[in-house]
């Protein structure tokens, strides 16, 4: 049996920022990102003020921590998706035959 990790893949856009071994680490990237993002920033907050947002579970159980999340931002009154998510990523330490399951057409 092998061991397993999970780490936390922080995405803008589909494209990877950087992996972390904590989820928190991993929103406050895509958080800082997306306070200095262009085309999110709005003119009604000031510029050092943190944003009014939550994170939501990409998935049929908004309670499972398996699946990504993406951060939504309050703009202009408006609940936004914003395109940074973090995904929670399984890293084994070793190749494990036995598990490996092969499906043969018949």
């Amino acid at each position: 049996m092998s061991a397993e990790l999970t780490v936390f893949r922080a995405d803008d856009d589909g494209f990877t920022l950087d992996h972390y071994s904590d989820r928190e680490q991993a929103r406050a990237h895509c958080l800082h990102k997306a306070q200095k993002d262009p085309l999110i920033v709005t003119t009604t907050r000031l510029p050092d003020e943190p944003p009014v947002h939550r994170w939501v579970i990409d998935g049929p159980d908004p309670d499972d921590t398996e699946d990504a999340e993406e951060l939504y931002l309050v703009i202009n009154g408006e609940e936004q998706p914003t395109g940074y998510t973090v995904t929670p990523i399984t890293v084994l330490s070793q190749f494990d035959r036995e598990a490996e399951e092969w499906e043969v057409d018949e």
